[in-house]
């Protein structure tokens, strides 16, 4: 059925009770308010629920287990509730067992082996009811169709997966990742897949023009310079291919945000924050986001279609006004398709704190499902774009093996390098739906607490002023008011948590750093060089450095330590990794919780610059941590990172254990912005 019947019909099956509204049901109590929560808290009272892809997670999750416990008598459903799981149901009831086409443009009967997953839901073995019954409707000339269900002999027909029209994207994987190194080896590979003996099978005229379709798939790779053919027919994967490889991007997409990165990188960077200025980064990000959602990922390109999917609802005009940013749009002419700047709208209000409910009540029929499906593709596409755009911009790269777009005069790498990292930063705020100044919260959750943070909780802190950790860690009577008024819902009392809150904060980094600690010490067990990792973390100051200056040495970087105390203000260390420019290293340690701010960790430019190093890219190591507001405001730079101990404790470890480069180390570090043990590099292959 469709997800409207999933609401309608089970209102209809109800009416004859007249249910009266009355609270959340307990279980979604902890969960921000939605349209479909509050529907199932009136219609769970009456042991009946709706299921469908429209509900958040958490949601289905809820209605499942209700169902399991026995509290449910009857669920209306899409074909969500098919699968894999175990259910106490009895009957199966088909409203429909067609699904509408939209590439037809008319309603097909669904798979036998679909038919058969979901009608498997009952009459399971180990419930009361291990028989079921099915039941399904057919009018006269629909009988003939219907009856193929009840062969239940018939083996299901196997569905191709590799087709013709991702040959491009298939050929690039194969090449990126060092499965295949030739046209010859592609060839191979693909037509001896399942898919391809079944379509050999099937249609053998079809099949013969795959080998012609891959060579062309692997040309316009060539002349996109995703991958490079030597005269012998070697196949290499560039930088930026194996990054769009390893994304899972389509080529196309890559290609067409890369393009549009390097092309406005001068305007886009204008709305980054300085020291002075706090920037326009709500600009940036629907600039951004809207690109995304113009994407091949998102919209038809040439004649292929798109492999993810806004909500319908969005295709309404007027839910964005995107006159103010048309110059700099991927699509100036953004009235002819309004869903990409309606989802970049949606998605920067949803960042800045905006509620589901709210969000949903914006757009009717939309439903908090939806809109969080949508959001966690924008992050996977930002994430495989901060990749892309860190390899487009690394300036070691030979300008032939460049896309032709970085060849042009007009597109500075430099300028690009500044925006990988705040890319990454806007897609961690989309994901956990906060503003910049409070997403460092999210990082006091962890799974061994008992307590957990939520979204809306950190929204109340931030609306009362409490947005740094000096603030959070408060004793005072006022801070500790703040605290229970967010927590105003806490189990078992609002007080324990807020006393949670206050010391976890003050802790925030030591523990960080012991975890880390104790988590880099169990890999290193095997390694002779065991006792650095202690040393590593349990030392400061003078103590630090040594142990710093030891482990450089054991990993065989040269390095030169130019404040060698003669020279007034000299930065800590000159850093050359392999093939690859050399970088200024400052190190900032700091006894307990104190973090590193703004003007500690921007001191190393201003001493490379005095001491004949003005164009060298600069790293000021953080230990334990750095405070929350600087990583955005440095971006900007264009020469300066800052890196947590942990993380670097954590690239030092894969340095030593073979599983990153020393390029890779210096691509990671000589990025503008924090580096985090998260965007480390993929192993390259050899």
């Amino acid at each position: 059925m469709r997800k409207q019947d999933t609401y309608d019909l089970p209102r209809r099956f109800l009416d004859k009770y007249k249910p009266a509204k009355g609270q959340l049901l307990l279980p979604f109590e902890e969960l921000p308010e939605t349209s479909a929560n509050v529907f199932l808290s009136e219609t769970m009272a009456h042991r009946v629920a709706s299921h469908n892809a429209d509900l958040m997670d958490e949601e289905r999750h809820i209605v499942e287990q209700h169902l399991l416990e026995g509290k449910l008598d009857v669920v209306f459903a899409t074909s969500t509730l098919a699968a894999g799981v175990n259910f106490p149901l009895g009957a199966a009831i088909f409203a429909s067992w067609q699904r509408w086409d939209s590439a037809r443009r008319c309603y097909e009967p669904i798979e036998s082996a679909e038919f058969h997953n979901m009608a498997g839901r009952v009459g399971r073995m180990g419930f009361s009811h291990e028989q079921g019954r099915v039941i399904f409707f057919a009018t006269d000339y629909e009988v003939r169709i219907a009856r193929q269900y009840l062969n239940l002999g018939e083996l299901p027909r196997l569905e191709s997966r590799v087709t013709t029209e991702r040959f491009d994207q298939l050929a690039l994987q194969l090449v990126g990742s060092g499965l295949c190194c030739s046209k010859a080896e592609v060839e191979k590979l693909v037509c001896t897949t399942l898919s391809a003996l079944r379509e050999r099978s099937q249609n053998s005229t079809v099949f013969a023009q795959w080998p012609t379709k891959l060579s062309d798939a692997i040309d316009g790779l060539v002349e996109e310079c995703l991958l490079m053919q030597t005269t012998s027919g070697r196949l290499i994967a560039t930088v930026v291919g194996k990054a769009i490889a390893h994304s899972g991007l389509l080529p196309e997409t890559g290609v067409f945000l890369l393009n549009y990165v390097a092309r406005k990188s001068a305007r886009l960077i204008r709305c980054l924050p300085t020291a002075k200025t706090p920037g326009d980064i709500s600009r940036l990000a629907f600039l951004l986001f809207s690109a995304c959602f113009s994407s091949p990922e998102f919209r038809s390109h040439n004649r292929k279609g798109p492999t993810r999917f806004l909500p319908y609802q969005l295709e309404r005009d007027g839910l964005c006004n995107a006159e103010v940013y048309r110059n700099d749009l991927v699509e100036p002419v953004w009235e002819a398709d309004v869903m990409p700047v309606n989802g970049a709208k949606f998605c920067c209000d949803w960042m800045e704190g905006a509620e589901l409910r709210q969000l949903e009540d914006a757009c009717p029929d939309l439903r908090a499902g939806a809109i969080r499906e949508m959001y966690r593709n924008l992050v996977w596409v930002l994430q495989g774009l901060s990749s892309i755009v860190t390899a487009g911009a690394d300036t070691r790269i030979p300008d032939v093996c460049r896309l032709k777009v970085l060849r042009e005069s007009g597109v500075k790498l430099e300028l690009l390098a500044k925006l990988p990292r705040v890319m990454r930063r806007l897609s961690f705020r989309v994901a956990e739906g906060l503003p910049d100044d409070v997403l460092w919260m999210t990082a006091l959750n962890s799974t061994s607490s008992e307590y957990r943070l939520t979204r809306g909780e950190i929204l109340t802190l931030r609306a009362k002023g409490f947005t740094a950790p000096e603030e959070i860690m408060l004793g005072s009577p006022d801070a500790n008011e703040v605290r229970t008024i967010a927590f105003e819902k806490a189990k078992p009392s609002p007080q324990a948590k807020a006393n949670w809150l206050r010391d976890t904060c003050r802790d925030w980094k030591v523990n960080q750093r012991k975890k880390a600690a104790e988590r880099h010490l169990r890999r290193a067990r095997r390694c002779t060089h065991v006792k650095l990792v202690e040393e590593y973390y349990g030392s400061i100051g003078t103590d630090f450095e040594k142990v710093f200056e030891t482990i450089l040495s054991v990993l065989k970087i040269p390095y030169r330590k130019l404040d060698d105390k003669t020279k007034t203000g000299a930065p800590d260390y000159l850093v050359r990794l392999q093939d690859s420019p050399p970088l200024i290293i400052e190190l900032k340690s700091s006894v307990g919780d104190k973090l590193v701010d703004y003007n500690r960790a921007v001191e190393v430019l201003a001493a490379s610059e005095v001491h004949g190093h003005k164009d060298t890219f600069c790293v000021t190591l953080c230990h334990p941590g750095v405070d929350p507001s600087v990583p955005m405001t440095i971006a900007v730079c264009g020469r300066l990172s800052v890196v947590e101990s942990a993380d670097l404790g954590e690239a030092l470890l894969r340095v030593c254990e073979g599983s990153l480069s020393q390029k890779q180390l210096w691509q990671w570090l000589a990025s503008p912005g924090q580096a985090l043990a998260a965007d480390l590099p993929y192993r390259e292959y050899v």
